[in-house]
């Protein structure tokens, strides 16, 4: 086990969240240029983004025991989760699983959402915590979830945003992730 380290710790001081269709070249190293195809989802709350990972498993019991002898696992999940503050051509269909913006007339335009949800995209999300940096890289997530944006007067329309994690093959892990953090040494 590690010494307490105040080095190796984490504070998301910022990061940028980046968005490409399925199949796209991923990055892969901590540092790696992203593809031309990837497009930053600029601003989000300053919740940041949150990272699950949910494991379901079966007690298997028998009857000499009230305990569970073994158990399961049944299923794993892994997702993202995120309130988006810009409205804009880009981030508008990612968050509604696609659909088209159109130009209705001069500096006037219209979302209309798909008729098929299309809503499945390749993910990066950069964690920046002073000179370290930390990388989540997707091949597959879609968007998933129930949509709630409130309209105030007092703080920002954000669109919330849960991505479900999937793996493009059974031999292809749902996330990797990079790190140039010295605790990994």
């Amino acid at each position: 086990m590690a010494d307490p380290n105040a080095e190796f710790t984490v504070v998301a001081g910022t990061g940028s969240v980046y968005f490409a269709p399925v199949g796209t070249t991923l990055p892969t190293e901590v540092d790696t240029a992203l593809d031309a195809a990837f497009e930053n989802l600029g601003y989000t709350t300053e919740d940041g983004v949150g990272f699950d990972e949910s494991i379901a498993t079966s007690a298997l019991k028998v009857w000499q025991s009230s305990a569970p002898l073994r158990y399961t696992v049944d299923d794993v999940e892994n997702s993202l989760q995120f309130s988006l503050v810009q409205w804009d051509k880009d981030t508008v269909p990612f968050a509604f699983g696609g659909g088209v913006v159109a130009t209705t007339s001069a500096g006037k335009y219209k979302y209309t959402p798909p008729s098929t949800y299309t809503g499945v995209w390749a993910i990066v999300l950069d964690i920046v915590d002073g000179t370290v940096t930390h990388r989540i890289v997707a091949p597959k997530a879609r968007v998933g979830g129930t949509k709630s944006v409130s309209f105030t007067s007092s703080d920002w329309a954000g669109i919330a945003v849960a991505l479900q994690l999937e793996r493009t093959s059974p031999s292809v892990a749902p996330f990797e992730y990079f790190t140039d953090s010295p605790g990994f040494a």
